[in-house]
């Protein structure tokens, strides 16, 4: 029976099996005594092949019953034009002659790779290693051999499908495997930019031959910034629609468009958290848990899905969601606007503007009367402490106040004054996270109050004691935002809530605010500042109180900035990246800066012109 070739080191898929026939082809049983039958040997004769391969395995057996069996030979190189040679080596006196074999090739052997060691969660501009390891393809273990393949054995690294990532991979990007351990260890990779399921794919092949070509894909991992707080609260399922094919599309390709996905529509809702991402048929239907501020993001993707703004570029794709959002199972109407009105709708608006302009011209009228006939002020007055004044303002005299601030110091057009039902109604329409600061006395909810008196509590003395009572001041806490000034678009952020004692000084909620941010990472030097917007004086803060200072509700602070530049985030965070067209506006991730391109772009073209 002939061999049969396998790859390297592979042991023959059929062995050769030599048999010995008499003149009249019968077959001989008998070669020698069965106590010392005759030997049969084969040897490796190299033809076209490799002139270095060896015959690996047993090359000598016994004849047994008339037949030599072989079991385990191969040949150690690959290469075609092998040829066995068989021959009688017990008794030497035997000139028996024994025919050769065929022609055999052998392939190459083959080896795989596979990610051994790879991060669970990495953290931005933070390095971390991977370990990727060759492995035999029979024995799925050590490749034996590496080395006497005369190869270097090399693997590169690179994101799989980079555009699925706002982020880029840095580092040592080639290394070349340690044939002893048939490892390649990189050690200082680096990724920049946040995100959900980095996937890495290692190239490996081999120098000078490229006998060896394949590649190996990571496990994926999340890299997020060190220290970032994350959602919690109660989660609830959204489903969003694309009307694309789902075979074309979508099919085999499932987990790639769920990474998609994530790193292109979860930036662009900060203040939640998208995890267990479903994609499935009905055209494509996204399904994933929201955790975070639900309301405000159900508000803004119905907002978002209405203008067509949530797209994806996928594998060649432009896919749009349609104006289609399910929560928790239950369908969420998207409101769409259109230019075009039917007439009955249209005079039902006509007629609704009457009736508003008759009831506000009724409105107005009466107060008119009811002013003329009581005599009642147009305004109440108030006190207004504004540096070392102390005097009696109405809303007349603010309104100018604010029209000259506005003008002058910030460069803004003056904005109406607001009585207190007007500004808790606005109160409700706006994200009460971020303030516009066009004037000094848009901050304020209420007018100033005068200074509080502490109350405070005695201590009884026993019976018989005179001397030694103990008096202690009663603290009065409330509730107030913890507003961060933003220099490059004059907006306020909130940052927390503090427990502030309205009876205290400015010095105490200093340390108050230094305790709440304790951990985090807003440690740099800020500033007090007044709802006039002027910068509270250090050597004042123990002298003045919280009451006599903020009346609407929150602590007003701002960042000390650098070389007039805000070195601080849109949300209160230090920046890490900066904006590339205006080199001005600061970001500490790029939710932030995907959220804010809409206002800072039309600041953004002004600083553009002007550097």
């Amino acid at each position: 029976m002939e061999a049969s070739g396998a790859s390297e080191r592979e042991p023959f898929s059929v062995q050769p099996k030599i048999k010995v026939l008499d003149a009249v082809d019968v077959l001989v049983e008998q070669l020698g005594h069965h106590s010392n039958p005759w030997q049969l040997a084969a040897t490796l004769r190299h033809g076209n092949g490799n002139p270095d391969a060896q015959l690996l395995g047993s090359t000598a057996v016994p004849f047994k019953k008339g037949f030599a069996n072989f079991l385990d030979l191969a040949i150690d190189k690959m290469g075609s034009g092998y040829t066995l040679d068989f021959a009688i080596i017990h008794p030497n006196s035997s000139t028996l002659v024994v025919d050769s074999s065929v022609e055999i090739s052998i392939t190459k052997r083959e080896y795989y790779a596979a990610v051994t060691s790879t991060p669970s969660l990495a953290y931005v501009d933070e390095e971390f290693d991977v370990v990727v390891e060759l492995k035999d393809v029979l024995t799925d273990g050590f490749p034996q051999g590496l080395a006497d393949k005369g190869y270097i054995w090399k693997a590169s690294a690179s994101l799989l499908m980079p555009s699925n990532y706002h982020g880029s991979l840095d580092g040592t990007m080639e290394v070349t495997f340690d044939l002893n351990t048939a490892q390649a260890h990189f050690q200082d990779l680096t990724i920049d930019v946040e995100g959900y399921l980095y996937i890495i794919q290692f190239h490996v092949y081999t120098i000078p031959s490229s006998d060896y070509d394949f590649t190996v894909n990571s496990d994926g991992f999340d890299v997020k910034v060190r220290g970032q707080i994350a959602h919690s609260g109660d989660s609830k399922t959204f489903t969003i629609r694309f009307d694309e094919d789902y075979s074309t599309v979508a099919r085999d390709n499932e987990e790639l468009l769920k990474i998609n996905f994530l790193n292109k529509v979860s930036p662009m809702y900060p203040y939640a958290t998208f995890s267990n991402v479903v994609i499935s048929e009905g055209s494509i239907l996204i399904t994933f848990d929201v955790q975070g501020d639900i309301v405000s993001t159900q508000n803004q993707m119905l907002e978002d899905l209405s203008n067509g703004m949530i797209t994806l570029s996928f594998n060649g794709y432009t896919l749009s969601a349609d104006n289609y959002l399910q929560v928790d199972g239950k369908e969420v109407k998207v409101w769409k606007s259109t230019a075009l009105f039917a007439p009955w709708l249209i005079a039902v608006i006509v007629i609704i503007a009457i009736l508003m302009l008759l009831i506000t011209a009724s409105v107005v009228y009466w107060l008119f009367i009811l002013k003329k006939k009581n005599k009642i002020s147009e305004s109440e007055t108030v006190a207004l402490h504004d540096h070392n004044e102390k005097q009696a303002m109405s809303l007349e005299s603010m309104a100018s106040l604010h029209s000259s601030h506005s003008s002058e110091s910030l460069g803004f057009d003056p904005s109406p004054i607001m009585a207190d039902d007007e500004a808790l109604s606005l109160k409700k329409r706006q994200d009460l996270d971020e303030v516009r600061m066009d004037s000094p006395i848009s901050l304020r909810k209420t007018m100033n109050t005068p200074r509080r008196t502490p109350e405070v509590a005695v201590t009884p003395l026993p019976p018989g004691f005179t001397e030694g009572q103990h008096e202690k001041i009663i603290e009065d806490r409330q509730q107030m935002n913890l507003m961060a000034k933003n220099d490059e678009d004059r907006t306020f952020i909130k940052l927390a809530v503090l427990n502030v004692n309205l009876v205290g000084t400015i010095l105490d909620l200093r340390q108050d605010i230094s305790a709440n941010l304790e951990g985090s990472k807003w440690k740099d030097k800020f500033y007090l500042m007044k709802e006039t917007l002027t910068d509270i004086p250090e050597n004042e803060e123990d002298k003045l109180t919280v009451s006599e200072i903020y009346s609407s509700g929150r602590v007003l602070i701002r960042w000390e900035s650098v070389q007039g530049q805000s070195r601080f985030c849109v949300c209160g965070l230090k920046g890490r990246i900066v904006c590339v067209k205006c080199n001005r506006q600061y970001y500490c991730s790029l939710h932030c800066q995907v959220r804010h391109w809409q206002r800072h772009q039309t600041v953004c073209k002004v600083n553009t012109t002007t550097n």
